[in-house]
């Protein structure tokens, strides 16, 4: 079995090389990723079963975030965060078993269209419980950073679209 340096290398080398990312990328996604990987990769999961997981503990993170318990609250962020691992784990096992199809491509941009609007909205109400400031604005930027990541998403996805239909018609 690969080591894990040699399973970085075949499963991120394409998502790292040449590319900008943003601050934290590489240290608190790509690299404890790998591991979880590492260990997925010797069982029978296939990437869309790890992507239904991730879009199950973003889903399960939503409601947590509701609570009045700061230890409730924590662990929704867990799953969330657990379900930003896992979004790039189902691709490394992808890569790494070679199966690919149009049903993993689908959910995975249900989970982006759906999780991260989802976190926003459930993080500013769940602000809404613990704070001092007027309700209404913790509110509306909740609503706001979910409706802006719908919107990158389409944006980060156009290009492709556009380029589809030129020559599927």
């Amino acid at each position: 079995m690969d080591s894990i340096k040699e399973l970085r290398e075949i499963t991120q080398r394409e998502k790292l090389e040449n590319r900008e990312r943003p601050w934290g990328y590489r240290l608190f996604q790509r690299g404890p990723s790998i591991f979880i990987t590492w260990l997925l990769v010797r069982t029978p999961l296939t990437p869309n079963a790890i992507t239904l997981l991730s879009i199950l503990c973003g889903a399960l993170g939503a409601p947590h975030l509701l609570s009045f318990d700061w230890r409730i609250k924590l662990l929704g962020v867990f799953l969330f965060y657990l379900h930003l691992l896992l979004d790039r784990v189902d691709g490394e096992v992808a890569r790494y078993k070679k199966q690919f199809s149009l049903k993993g491509i689908y959910l995975d941009e249900i989970n982006h269209y759906v999780v991260p609007p989802l976190f926003f909205l459930a993080l500013a109400w769940g602000l809404t419980n613990a704070t001092i400031y007027s309700e209404s604005l913790i509110l509306m930027a909740g609503m706001w950073a979910g409706v802006s990541s719908i919107l990158l998403r389409l944006t980060h996805n156009l290009p492709y679209g556009i380029f589809l239909k030129k020559y599927i018609k």
